[in-house]
């Protein structure tokens, strides 16, 4: 059972990455560069919608999450790396 979980584990993050696995093959970005960016897609996904707001026993009502807010304020998005970093602060 846990093969197949495994199996589709990694099916699904070939698929969502495979711009980024087709890149580094196609010699346009180095293999870390692909390897973050494939990161970037799968936590994208799993993430979803960003503007959907997250209410939580924190957070109030309507108001967006800390990581939307950290988000807006830099006028950059944050990268799964970041985000995970700020989620282990708390």
């Amino acid at each position: 059972m846990f093969r197949l979980i495994g199996i589709f584990v990694v099916i699904g993050v070939l698929y969502v990455g495979y711009g980024a696995i087709q890149s580094w093959y196609a010699g346009d970005s180095t293999p870390q560069e692909a390897v973050t960016e494939v990161r970037k897609r799968v936590g994208e996904t799993l993430v979803g919608d960003k503007s959907e707001t997250v209410v939580g026993p924190g957070a109030s009502k309507g108001s967006p999450s800390s990581t939307q807010q950290s988000t807006h304020s830099q006028g950059k998005p944050l990268d799964t790396d970041e985000m995970l970093r700020q989620m282990m602060k708390k």
